[in-house]
């Protein structure tokens, strides 16, 4: 699961065009990569920027379809340094012209320093067209941020002193009061040489001081007189108009309404960007904690530096998939779990990505392989996690949450069951005298008793509830972000209140550890359920159960296994339906959760695979019994409770 961070290789356009956006005003855009891709618009800086070829490189061609438009008075748009009609409100309504235009129902957006602006703008104006936001050297036009850079002599100007004696050069000793006005009457001067004097000295001063190293290439760019006027008139319009925002805040006054509509974003900040300053990027932070946060320690406001392009393409390649659900099965290398991936991409192959949760790495690639054999244009993933170890699922989640931004599906699946061996007095006995909870259960099983894993916790227990309790609490935010993220308990139907004691929570001394970790897995599982409608989050917690499948779980010898499923397909014959023997039939139920519509999934039953004498699988409900939620809450707790204790713990390892 490694993000890629290095640019795409350059892609000519596949459609240039012009769009008349007011009678004054014609904006160019053009279109590369995929034309039937993932939209993303690149919103570009200054303003007055304009685009470049290079600004294809941070998407991958494959799956995005980039647009790239030249904002108004710049670039290819005309006319050129137009300040009339070219205000941030005018760009906003100019992006939704352009989505409009192209047939574009929702897109990513993405965009750096003034970019960033305009972006942030956007999505609080029209939250419902962005799925996300992909931001650089934040910039956010208050006062304070402008001052540091263009007019105090105790901001900027202490870290490019050689620099801002250029910059201020033209302006007299009693116009430094206010440099930004005194370059705006020279911007704007009818005398067309003067214009050009200070447009390149304006952008002069930019490009000096955008990169940690002075890039001299970057700096020339202030010679050419297009480039100049365009860049320097219309940023320093923006500037003296305050952005032409009602206050001085009003972007970090309104990023709720970018929170409320759970727009996932990142944020790239240079740790040493001069031009905008960490300390916006760091309060954007703290007024909007859920998107992602990196500041490249190495680096300074220009995209084009190395760390900052890294980290901008791996935030591309989280968003690429945007449009595809996101389901991680966990146990997914083998029996039922190998079952939930085949019904899942049967389903809807086009518009999944199944992440494969194993743990171990050979058998994930042999799953892998098989089922790319069976299903050529799936996309899947490969998550390497020891369900019974508590720090391998904390660092698991970690790689998640660097590659995803959402989760649809959460098949908490995977499961332990330590046997010796089966009682053979038993066998003889309860095939006897009730041949059916013979066949249906694992009474006749020596299951060991007492077993600890290295982290002080049931064996049992770990695997089969602790884990993925870890697991959902650390990846409830990218179930939150789904709108609509499902958890799929599989338990089984040899669950039962009477194996479980809440003093013996973990199982630890039960006679049947692994029917006790189940009825553990249904009542976390509901009370789970209660406590997000409670909170109003949207994650609904169901339970299902595969029935009877001749897995290998119970590690028992291949000999009993065959002699097993000749049972099974005995009894299912004569009409008992919970003998699924294959784990293709007994998954049905786990996908079956994921298809149903949401209003219609009732938490407090237990989805059960079946399949009739003929092979026709189907599910059925069971309602549960002797559910308390006191002592639901009581487990959920302690659960709680460990994983508070664990993750500081592993955090403080990583760090």
């Amino acid at each position: 699961m490694a993000v890629r961070e290095q640019l795409y290789d350059l892609v000519e356009p596949f459609d240039t065009g012009f769009l008349k956006v007011t009678d004054i005003h014609t904006l160019h855009y053009e279109q590369a990569g995929n034309p039937n891709g993932n939209p993303v618009v690149y919103v570009h800086g200054g303003p007055g920027g304009g685009i470049g070829p290079a600004d294809r490189q941070y998407f991958d061609p494959k799956t995005y379809r980039i647009v790239l438009f030249s904002q108004r008075g710049c670039g290819q748009s005309t006319p050129s340094s137009c300040l009339e009609e070219n205000t941030t409100w005018d760009l906003v309504e100019d992006l939704e012209r352009i989505r409009k235009h192209l047939g574009i129902d929702r897109w990513v957006v993405f965009g750096g320093s003034w970019g960033s602006t305009l972006s942030l703008t956007y999505a609080i104006k029209h939250p419902e067209q962005v799925k996300a936001l992909v931001l650089r050297g934040i910039f956010t036009l208050r006062y304070k941020e402008l001052a540091w850079f263009y007019e105090n002599a105790n901001g900027a100007s202490f870290i490019y002193p050689d620099a801002w004696e250029e910059y201020i050069s033209i302006i007299p000793e009693e116009e430094r009061g206010n440099v930004m006005q005194a370059y705006h009457r020279r911007l704007t001067s009818d005398d067309m040489s003067v214009r050009e004097e200070a447009a390149a000295k304006w952008s002069a001063w930019e490009m000096s001081t955008s990169r940690l190293l002075l890039d001299k290439q970057a700096v020339a760019r202030a010679d050419d007189g297009k480039f100049a006027l365009e860049f320097a008139r219309i940023e320093n319009h923006y500037f003296v108009n305050k952005g032409f925002f009602e206050t001085d805040s009003w972007i970090i006054d309104n990023v709720d309404v970018i929170k409320k509509h759970n727009i996932p974003g990142v944020i790239v900040q240079g740790r040493y960007d001069v031009v905008c300053p960490a300390v916006t990027a760091w309060e954007l932070h703290k007024a909007w904690p859920e998107a992602e946060f990196h500041i490249v320690p190495d680096a300074g406001h220009s995209a084009k530096e190395s760390g900052i392009s890294a980290k901008l393409v791996a935030a591309t390649e989280k968003f690429k998939d945007f449009d595809r659900k996101i389901a991680i099965v966990t146990g997914a290398n083998s029996g039922v779990g190998y079952g939930i991936v085949e019904r899942l991409l049967e389903w809807d192959c086009e518009n999944l990505i199944v992440v494969l949760a194993c743990r171990n790495e050979a058998r994930a690639m042999v799953a892998w392989q098989s089922l790319l054999q069976e299903f050529p244009k799936a996309k899947m993933d490969i998550l390497i996690v020891d369900l019974g170890n508590c720090k391998s699922v904390l660092k698991a989640c970690k790689r998640v949450h660097e590659r995803y931004k959402r989760l649809d599906f959460l098949y908490c699946n995977a499961g332990l069951l330590s046997a010796s061996g089966l009682r053979w007095g038993e066998v003889i006995t309860l095939f006897l005298k009730n041949p059916v909870r013979f066949i249906e259960s694992s009474d006749a099983t020596q299951q060991i008793v007492g077993e600890i894993n290295d982290d002080n916790v049931g064996l049992v227990f770990a695997s089969n509830v602790l884990g993925h309790y870890f697991m959902i609490r650390e990846l409830e935010p990218l179930l939150k972000a789904s709108g609509d993220g499902r958890i799929i308990w599989t338990s089984s139907g040899t669950a039962a209140s009477s194996t479980f004691a809440i003093d013996d929570w973990q199982g630890v001394k039960a006679d049947e550890p692994y029917e006790s970790s189940k009825w553990a897995t249904n009542i976390a599982a509901i009370y789970m359920n209660e406590q997000f409608r409670k909170d109003n989050v949207p994650i609904t917690s169901t339970i299902t159960s595969p029935g009877v499948v001749a897995s290998n779980i119970g590690n028992l010898p291949a000999w009993i296994g065959r002699i097993r499923r000749l049972v099974h397909y005995t009894f299912r014959f004569g009409g008992l339906t919970s003998q699924n023997i294959n784990p293709y039939n007994g998954a049905i139920s786990n996908v079956y959760c994921a298809q149903l519509p949401l209003k219609e999934l009732d938490p407090n039953v237990v989805y059960s695979s079946c399949t009739d004498r003929w092979g026709y699988s189907f599910v059925d409900l069971h309602p549960i019994q002797n559910y308390t939620p006191e002592t639901a809450k009581v487990l959920v707790d302690r659960c709680e409770a460990l994983y508070q204790e664990w993750k500081p713990k592993v955090e403080a390892e990583q760090d």
